[in-house]
């Protein structure tokens, strides 16, 4: 919740990143980071972020990619490789600066109660 009103607060017209918990994606859980959350213990916090650069639209024109694992998830063809991280070079700053600042960690437990209840309003509402 953090990172999503920090970033909705500093470009408030990116107009193509959806922010939101990975269930409301994904349905299916027991992957790598569901288990190193779980088995976090240390103070901060590990949060797994996914940033999706694949598309249908580039299996349309490029069919054979399906044989190849990273496929599906990423572009083939380089100038789309390119493409992407050129448009998402603004996220990948923000993190980066998100992370150096340590904002999430800087989050005190009463903060942590108030941003859960806050997430749980907004996208409980979405869902």
């Amino acid at each position: 919740m953090v990172l999503m009103q920090l970033f909705e607060s500093g470009y408030p017209h990116h107009g193509h990143y959806r922010l939101a918990p990975q269930s409301h994606f994904y349905r299916t859980h027991g992957d790598i980071w569901d288990y190193l959350v779980a088995t976090n213990s240390s103070e901060n916090p590990f949060i797994p972020l996914t940033l999706e650069m694949g598309s249908w639209a580039w299996v349309r024109k490029n069919p054979r990619q399906l044989f190849n694992f990273s496929g599906y998830f990423n572009p083939q063809q380089s100038h789309r490789h390119q493409r992407i991280l050129r448009r998402h070079v603004v996220l990948m700053q923000f993190l980066i600066d998100a992370a150096y600042a340590q904002i999430i960690e800087q989050t005190t437990p009463a903060q942590l109660i108030e941003l859960t209840g806050q997430a749980n309003r907004f996208w409980r509402k979405k869902a």
